[in-house]
């Protein structure tokens, strides 16, 4: 086996990367991510979520909402912890 076929490739990888960078450069990521009443919405840096909602759609419009305002991003949570999807608002 090479090395390639004994590490399987991290989809996580690019938004990790790129997750960093953006705390390094002090952006105001929004997160949405699993609640224990729903779909919190929380900027990377803050300790509590800003908004929590009954769904993950209503959860994400308000995240997308707020980071369209900042001109930043959303980065979208399953309930495993991973990120499954960045959307971009105008970020820098």
């Amino acid at each position: 086996m090479t090395k390639k076929e004994l590490k399987p490739k991290n989809p996580n990888n690019n938004y990790l990367k790129s997750y960093s960078k953006a705390i390094k450069r002090g952006q105001k990521i929004q997160q949405v991510f699993p609640h224990r009443d729903g779909w919190a919405v929380k900027k990377i840096s803050a300790d509590k979520a800003s908004n929590v909602f009954v769904n993950k759609e209503s959860a994400i419009a308000k995240a997308s909402e707020i980071a369209r305002n900042q001109r930043t991003e959303v980065l979208i949570y399953n309930r495993d912890g991973k990120i499954s999807k960045r959307i971009l608002c105008g970020a820098k």
